[in-house]
């Protein structure tokens, strides 16, 4: 239980750091999010810079960092609590 439970922090914690905003706009247009526009790399800043199909990409990748570990802590994976520690970290 407590592998299951240090398992699915790590994982969160590695998905919650993926800039899914960043990685799409070079890969698809080749521009560099920091210095285009606000330089901020959320969904709002890709759309300026790389147009609304993936600003949408960019903002499902970013809701899913959050829904994915709860996710899996409520489908009985992990304690329940997990929602509630996660917001430690």
């Amino acid at each position: 239980m407590i592998l299951q439970f240090m398992a699915l922090v790590f994982s969160a914690y590695v998905l919650g750091s993926i800039p899914f905003g960043l990685i799409l706009t070079r890969v698809f247009t080749g521009k560099d999010l920091l210095t285009t526009g606000s330089g901020n790399i959320g969904a709002n800043n890709v759309r300026r810079a790389a147009g609304s199909r993936l600003a949408a990409l960019t903002l499902i990748g970013d809701m899913a960092k959050g829904g994915v570990p709860v996710y899996f802590a409520q489908s009985g994976m992990i304690t329940p609590l997990l929602p509630l520690l996660s917001l430690l970290f």
